[in-house]
């Protein structure tokens, strides 16, 4: 095997291995939220004093978001907390109406979801649907939360970005003619060209 293959094999070795690293590593099922406290659709005759979500995979509460607001967009919630598979948030609720739970949560197999319960209190009927506006408002903010980077997996990252450009590297110094067209290299003399000269 010539050098310049061996080169290009490492070369589709590290590309795989980081094409892994960053697209998160093999698929998993994609988790659910199981059960909500209140209920989705729940008419309920007093305001709540948190809202509880249970998933069917464990979640990663510190990159985890649930908002809590009014059908007008007033939030209303605390910050989530929880273990395992169960998120928990404090609510203020202070009047009657309808009120739209977004929840947008990252699993700890590094996938994610998002998804939108509603719950009225004092009306006595179950909450109507909330406006498109309200929902897309509730799910841009509820993504857009800063999720906390992993500095081990930054380094080892960032380690195969620079071995993947040193082989790179490599592999085009082994090209023809590239090692002639280096500084210092271009009038070296080739011991067949003084053979012929002489």
């Amino acid at each position: 095997m010539t050098v310049a293959r061996r080169v290009r094999r490492i070369a589709v070795v590290l590309s795989t291995s980081l094409l892994v690293l960053t697209t998160g590593g093999p698929a998993y099922a994609q988790g659910r939220m199981l059960t909500s406290d209140p209920a989705n659709g729940a008419a309920l005759a007093s305001a709540p004093q948190r809202v509880t979500l249970r998933f069917d995979a464990p979640v990663s509460v510190p990159d985890s978001h649930v908002s809590v607001r009014t059908t007008a967009g007033a939030e209303v919630a605390g910050e989530p907390a929880g273990q395992g598979d169960v998120l928990t948030v404090p609510v203020s609720i202070a009047g009657t109406g309808d009120y739209l739970v977004a929840y947008h949560v990252l699993y700890a197999d590094g996938d994610e979801d998002f998804g939108v319960v509603q719950f009225s209190v004092g009306t006595g009927v179950p909450p109507s649907p909330a406006p498109a506006a309200v929902v897309e408002q509730a799910r841009y903010d509820s993504v857009a939360h800063q999720h906390t980077v992993d500095p081990v997996g930054a380094t080892f990252l960032f380690v195969d970005l620079l071995v993947l450009c040193s082989v790179l590297g490599l592999l085009y110094l082994k090209r023809p003619g590239v090692v002639g067209r280096i500084p210092g290299r271009a009038n070296e003399t080739h011991p067949t060209q003084g053979a012929h000269e002489s």
